[in-house]
């Protein structure tokens, strides 16, 4: 590959990512996991599903940090829940102590209420290292979720979807190498 077909190639990733990023809305961020039924309140009560991206046009819109807002404010204006979930290091392999935060998304996709919803799972790395490799291991983390929810909570497969954003959509205000961003958000889907 030419050097100029390399640059157009990244020019190209680059704004694709940026496409992508953009189209993210409000997100609550929980560090204790919140209840099933909070979060299907949060992802489901009138909100709209996360509409796809859009790749002949770049939509920016200013995106706006609401960690600092009271908490019914933040869930208000909330369009996705992100979740710390941990992994091994350098794995898609999920940590014990993440399992409470999944538990929960499970309880609340099993609730009559939201047992026809579909999600999806947005995985996300800090800008630590390669952001090729970043992506490759975000994408391996959100498949990780969503088989521990179709194996733990016999979810429908077509109820679940994912989405890979590896360090390219890191927390408003937020430092991209801060471990905040290595978090894995949930948005109703379509």
């Amino acid at each position: 590959m030419s050097k100029i077909s390399q640059i157009l190639l990244q020019t190209s990733l680059i704004v694709l990512s940026l496409n992508t990023s953009s189209a993210v809305g409000e997100v609550i961020m929980f560090d204790h996991p919140p209840s099933a039924e909070e979060l299907g309140e949060i992802l489901f009560s009138n909100k709209m599903p996360r509409t796809k991206i859009k790749t002949r046009s770049i939509n920016f819109s200013e995106k706006r940090a609401i960690f600092d807002q009271p908490k019914e404010q933040q869930m208000e204006e909330a369009d996705s829940v992100g979740l710390p979930i941990e992994f091994s290091f350098n794995s898609a392999g999920i940590l014990d102590q993440s399992r409470p935060f999944l538990d929960e998304v499970g309880e609340m996709l099993i609730l009559d209420k939201f047992s026809q919803e579909k999600l999806l799972i947005e995985s996300h790395t800090d800008a630590s290292g390669p952001q090729q490799y970043n992506y490759y291991l975000s994408k391996r983390r959100a498949v990780a979720v969503k088989n521990y929810l179709l194996k733990t909570y016999q979810i429908s497969a077509n109820r679940l979807s994912i989405a890979a954003q590896g360090e390219n959509a890191p927390l408003p205000g937020r430092n991209p190498f801060a471990a905040v961003n290595r978090r894995v958000q949930f948005y109703r889907a379509p």
